[in-house]
């Protein structure tokens, strides 16, 4: 006997299955053939997807004064609802201490359930100030939100920097 569940995208916890039994022969001399036998057996069925999102590019976003920078999240599995990704930027010590800041393109990035592999697009700009002040760092984070229980409150963020 053989049986298998398939690996979906889905996060859905640990299930359980009932596997029933029915006797069948070629050559029935006893009787057994189609008797359904008693008893079930419960097997207990591991979900091996995991909820969680991915930034890209991976290596860090950097944006240039005057100009708009795009990044991409995707999502490791599959939602039952909506993921929504709201943006946040935390100046470094050396942009605080420059007075400088980002500006979010896209202030909430949503992921549909349709388009889960492909992720949605977020983006920032950084504003001509024509002050020299070399190279600074921000944290480009989000907060995450769904009615989907494995997306519901979670985070995921990205350093970017600012050519300026």
């Amino acid at each position: 006997m053989c049986s298998s569940d398939l690996d979906d995208a889905r996060v859905t916890g640990p299930q359980t299955r009932s596997l029933k039994f029915t006797a069948s022969s070629a050559e029935d001399t006893t009787g057994y053939d189609g008797v359904n036998l008693t008893g079930a057996v419960v097997v207990a069925v591991a979900d091996t997807t995991v909820a969680g999102m991915t930034v890209a590019p991976a290596a860090g976003l950097e944006v240039t004064e005057g100009a708009a920078a795009g990044y991409t999240l995707r999502l490791l599995s599959q939602p039952f609802a909506d993921v929504a990704a709201t943006a946040a930027i935390t100046p470094g010590a050396d942009a605080a201490a420059a007075g400088y800041s980002l500006d979010i393109t896209e202030a909430v990035v949503v992921v549909t359930p349709g388009k889960w592999i492909d992720g949605a697009a977020g983006g920032v700009s950084a504003p001509r100030d024509y002050t020299l002040t070399g190279d600074l760092n921000f944290t480009l984070t989000h907060s995450v939100d769904s009615s989907d229980e494995a997306y519901a409150d979670g985070a995921v963020s990205e350093i970017g920097r600012a050519h300026v």
